[in-house]
């Protein structure tokens, strides 16, 4: 199966252990729409890439990029997209919790990045240091 969608389809079908039935009830589609998806027997249209869109929870531009209605993305911009859907719902509050969590994780990559460069730096002398020992060990 070379198909994306298709490919994508059946793996979040499996992933989730549903049938075509289960998402055909849950996205309100029949089975034979749901088969036609993934055969890619029939194109694929905006209402029933949205339907499995909400059936799945995912955001429905990542549905329609990968059955083609919209062209692809770089792999940056599908991820905020997928964050943007996620949290499209949340309260303020709890919108609020993600971004903070978000600047802590930078925070945190940048510190870390910091230690490491001044990590490296140390190292250097030290093993200058060892070297000279040695060295004068030797003479």
């Amino acid at each position: 199966m070379d198909d994306k969608f298709a490919t994508w389809l059946v793996g979040e079908l499996e992933d989730r252990n549903w049938s075509m039935s289960e998402l055909g009830r849950r996205a309100k589609l029949s089975h034979s729409t749901i088969s036609n998806l993934i055969s890619g027997a029939r194109g694929r249209g905006e209402h029933s890439c949205r339907s499995v869109a909400e059936a799945f929870g995912v955001s429905p531009e990542m549905v329609f990029r990968l059955a083609g209605l919209l062209p692809p993305t770089a792999e940056r911009n599908s991820q905020l997209e997928e964050l943007n859907h996620a949290t499209s719902t949340l309260d303020h509050d709890d919108l609020q919790d993600v971004i903070e969590y978000a600047k802590m994780r930078q925070r945190r990559k940048e510190e870390n990045k910091t230690h490491q460069q001044q990590s490296s730096r140390s190292i250097r002398p030290a093993r200058t240091a060892i070297k000279d020992i040695r060295t004068n060990r030797l003479e």
